[in-house]
Parts: C-alpha cells; structure tokens; sequence
C-alpha cells in the first residue's frame, strides 16, 4: 500500500479550458445551408442571462459563453457544430419539415465553489417551432472529458440526471423538444481500489489481508500511523462544525488576507493533485507554510491525548501569525508531508520512523467504526489531510460568487455527487468537510474587530538568548513573540519555543521535544516594564552520560514570574520557571527588537 498512489484528490484547475469560439456551419449532404446567425427567429443577438429562468439561481456563477449558434434544418442528415469540439448530429428524417434550430451555451463556475468538480457546460437547445416528437432521435456529443461524469437535464420543473456511458465523449439522445437544457460537469474522485477488489480483499489470502496481518502485528508507531485499534467518538458532522465554530474566532479582517504567493491557480491544482509529498513537490504553495512546520510539529508534539481536527487547524493558524488561509495550507502541507513520507518509509516488518508515528498518534481518526477502508486497508492518515486538501483547493481558488448562489451550487452538486466509484466514503465525507468548511468562509465576511483602547497595538518578534542555564544546557533555538500597547496599560501576550536543548555529554544528545510557553501579564506605561506569569506546557527526554533516557518531568508543566523593560524599541528582561516540584530549573534573559 505504502507505493500506491491512491489518496490523490483531482482538482479540477488542472483542466485549462481555452475559451475559443468556432466557426459553426451546418451541412447537409456536401451543402453549406447556414453558418453562424445572429439571432433565432428575429430574437435580439444580445443574449444574456436574463434569457434563462432555469438557470438564474446560478447568479453570478453562470456566464453566457459567446454568441449563440442558429442553423436552417430540414428533414436531411447534417451536423452543427458548436463550441470546442462539440456538435449536434442529425440524421436524415429527424425533423418532419423546414425549421430553425439554436443553441446556445452557457458555462456556470462550479469549480469556484467546490475543488474536485469542474466547470458546468450547459447547452440551451431551441427549435422555433416544436417538434413533439423526432422521426429520429438528434445527437448532442460533448468532447473532453476525463473525469466521472455527470450529465443533468432540465425536466418538468426540476434538474434530473442523465444516464451516458462514462467516455472521453458524452453522447446524449434527444427526440423531442421546443426546448431543452443539458447540463454537463465531471467529479474528481477518489478510486482507491477497482470496486471488483473490495470484497475480494476481506479473503486472508489477498494483498490487502496480508498488508493488515503486517500492520497489526507492528509496533506502536505502525499501530499510530495507520490507526490500529482506533476510531472516531464524534461524528462527521460533529468534527466538521469544530472546524466552523474556530473560524469563527478567527474571521477577522487582519486573518482573512491572502499572502502574495507567486504561483497561479493552475500551480496550485498540480501542486494538491501531486502524488508526493508537499516537500518533495517543492514550488511557492510549500515555501509559504515552509517556515512553520517545525512550529507545528512542535506545538502537535506538546499534546498527551490525539486532538481534533479543528484543534489541529488553531495550531497551524497560530503557526502562521493567526492567518487562516495560510494555516489551512499549512495544515495540508504538514499532514500530506506526514501521510506520503510515512507510507514510502513503511514495508512489511520494517516498523515505522517514530518521525511520522508519533504525529499521528497525537491526531484523532476521522472515520468510526474503524480505520480500515471498504477495500480492506488501513488509512488512518489519508481522511485528515483530504479535509485540509479540499478546503485549500476551495479557500484559495478564487470565487466570483457568494451567499445564497454558492449556498444553492453547492446543493445542486450534492444533489448528484453520487460517487458510485467512491469505496471509501469516509474520505469523500472528509473532502465535503473541506469544502463546507472553505463555503463559510466565503459567505460570512470577516468580522470588524471591536474598538481597540487607548494606545497601539504592537506585536514583536525576535529569537531570545538565553544565559544562567543549568550547567551543561543550552538552548539551541528559541522563538519569542509579544503583543503590548505602547501607550497606556494595556494586556501583553507572549508565546515562545524551545527547539531543543543539548547536554555535553559523551552521548551528545539533544532533547528531541520540544516544549511551549505562553506569557500573559500587563505594561505600564509609566515605567515601561512589563510584568505578568508564565506557563510552561509540554516534556521532553533528557540523555544521561550513561546513555540513558529519561523523561525530564520538570517539564510537564511550569509556572513562573518574568518581567521586562521596553528600551529603544528593544524588550530585555528575564524569566525564571518554576516547576511543580518548585525548584527553578531554567533561567533565560532575552532581548528583542
């Protein structure tokens, strides 16, 4: 399994679709009758949206794609060719007579409201006068498709679905009409395994069974990563409004902004849609989460008991300086970078590297019941990093539309994101998370922060340096951040890492946890001091000069005092932790600018 790439959703930006307009003619035998006409039966060639009642629901979504195509058509076979390869064939007596046939189409955007959809192709035919019944039924054949398609048709009132081979080609039969709409869009869906291997795989004696007899009977790590003996004790649903609910605490303009990153939408589709890692894959969507998956990690790291997927997100928003799309990104990054390393790295006996093991201990399985998939194998990893994929792919393409118009596209492709092809529906339940979580964000703008008091908010960040260690420690990196007012008192926040600590011993280990402190406390503005309390969260293992490891529990959790003076716009003060055993074990100065 670890060699298969089968966790991939398809993005539909990876399809350029070039808007080009063919010249249309109609030929009957080796006749030319008509080329492209302005108007149908004396009808203004302005043809706007306004035209179509059936599709105003679409708003903004639908746009009309070029002028519309007319042609004389009689009772003698021809073809009319439409937009990109499109065409209407006609066979010889289809229509009784002389009439006038139009066709029109009209594109709606779905792939800005939903990542593994593409755009709709809806072709409005017309006859100027009706024909209850053809002598033969007429041909719309539709081109270029590779996805799973879906082909709707507008019906007594409502949208019902249309039955055609899934081709290359959509080929759809037509035998009356006055006037007809049919709509055509494609899913990129997850096939994990060919459906005809499901039930054999449950058999002990298929490649799945012996995969799962390998995964049970590895260690701890394997158990973790592939999510052993684990399952969900919330719902879809439940996990999913989780997410809601902590944008919620977010949607604020200053988290809303889209960084530059030099990279268009189609580098973002082939970016997601690459079956490699994100580090591997490398390019501008990487490099802008680069900088904060050793943060992440570290942050994942400090949690005893798995967290939620909502909980994940709060980290990587916080990672990036309480940015939303760049945490949703980095949230994708790190968990893609974690499932595909983890996989490759994972054979039959082999074990699993504590590195992608113990990430994914501290995570929560998405699916109940358990992590096996309809196909008979384990994947733990895959449900989480496809909610962060779609809702990448949904947050950062751009939208024309929003509100009620994205809120009744994203209805109508429920109506018929059937995925009969999908086995593994928790993961398309967890793409659909993504993508519902990505909607609320477009259909609730950020909220105006209240009225700040008195004094400006300044936020400073620098890297500390440390000193009066315990003999034979020091702090290799450490981050640092604070929020004060520089006028009037005003609340301070901090935070800040330890990346790792080293003891000069023959070992020459380093801590390989890291911990996490939060500061919060008050500035005076008449003294410029700040003052306020610590808590330390988090442990971590100490080598002995015997080479033995331990658990440094001094670290579990801290409590202490610091204080600080603002100088030049440069923060020095110091910081003494106090653990639970009340005997201070570190002793930082630090300085910022």
């Amino acid at each position: 399994m670890a060699n298969r790439d089968f966790h991939i959703i398809h993005f539909v930006v990876l399809v350029a679709i070039i808007l080009s307009m063919l010249a249309c003619s109609i030929s009957l035998g080796d006749q030319v009758l008509l080329g492209v006409e302005p108007s149908l039966g004396g009808e203004s060639a302005a043809v706007t949206m306004s035209d179509f009642p059936e599709l105003a629901s679409f708003g903004e979504l639908a746009a009309v794609h070029g002028s519309p195509i007319t042609a004389d058509v009689g009772t003698k076979a021809g073809t009319v060719d439409l937009y990109d390869g499109a065409s209407i064939q006609i066979p010889a007596g289809a229509f009784p007579g002389s009439n006038r046939l139009g066709v029109t189409r009209v594109d709606v955007a779905f792939d800005q409201i939903a990542p593994d959809v593409s755009q709709g192709v809806f072709y409005v035919v017309r006859t100027e006068e009706d024909v209850p019944v053809l002598g033969a039924s007429i041909i719309l054949e539709v081109p270029g498709f590779s996805g799973d398609l879906t082909v709707v048709h507008y019906e007594g009132g409502d949208w019902v679905s249309v039955s055609v081979a899934q081709s290359s080609t959509a080929r759809v039969s037509i035998d009356h009409f006055s006037k007809g709409i049919w709509g055509f869009f494609e899913f990129w869906s997850e096939r994990d395994v060919a459906l005809g291997e499901t039930i054999d795989s449950m058999d002990y004696d298929s490649a799945q069974a012996r995969m799962r007899l390998s995964i049970e009977g590895g260690g701890k790590w394997v158990h973790a990563f592939f999510g052993v003996n684990e399952q969900s004790h919330q719902t879809d649903k439940e996990m999913c409004d989780a997410i809601i609910a902590l944008l919620k605490q977010y949607n604020k303009p200053s988290s809303r902004q889209f960084p530059e990153v030099q990279g268009s939408t189609k580098n973002l589709g082939e970016f997601l849609f690459a079956g490699a890692s994100p580090e591997d894959v490398g390019g501008p969507f990487w490099e802008a989460t680069e900088d904060s998956m050793e943060d992440i990690n570290d942050a994942l790291l400090t949690n005893k008991d798995p967290i939620s997927p909502a909980e994940f997100l709060k980290i990587a928003i916080d990672a990036n300086n309480g940015n939303i799309p760049l945490g949703v990104l980095a949230d994708h990054n790190y968990l893609k970078n974690i499932t595909y390393k983890g996989r490759n790295a994972y054979k039959p006996g082999s074990g699993m590297p504590r590195e992608y093991g113990e990430p994914a201990s501290r995570l929560r399985s998405w699916r109940q019941g358990s992590n096996i998939t309809a196909a008979g194998e384990y994947d733990k990893m895959g449900p989480i990093y496809h909610i962060f994929a779609a809702m990448t792919g949904a947050l950062w393409l751009p939208t024309r539309a929003s509100g009620q118009v994205i809120a009744h596209g994203e209805a109508f492709l429920r109506t018929f994101r059937v995925g009969a092809d999908r086995p593994d529906t928790p993961k398309a339940s967890a793409d659909l998370c993504g993508i519902n979580a990505a909607a609320w964000l477009r259909s609730h703008p950020p909220e105006e922060a209240a009225a700040a008091p008195e004094g400006k908010e300044v936020t400073m960040t620098g890297k500390v340096t440390p000193t009066g260690l315990n003999p034979g420690r020091k702090v290799t990196k450490n981050t640092f951040s604070i929020t004060f007012k520089d006028d009037g008192s005003g609340k301070v926040r901090g935070s800040g890492i330890y990346a790792s600590i080293h003891l000069p011993d023959e070992c020459n280990k380093e801590l390989p946890h890291s911990t996490r402190w939060e500061l919060t406390g008050s500035f005076d503005p008449a003294t410029r001091q700040f003052s306020g309390t610590l808590q330390e969260f988090g442990k971590g293992e100490i080598t002995l000069t015997n080479c033995r490891v331990i658990e440094v529990e001094e670290y579990l959790s801290g409590d202490g005092t610091w204080e600080a003076v603002l100088l030049d716009g440069r923060i020095t003060g110091r910081i003494i932790l106090i653990p639970s055993n009340g005997v201070p074990v570190e002793r930082l100065t630090f300085e910022l600018e």
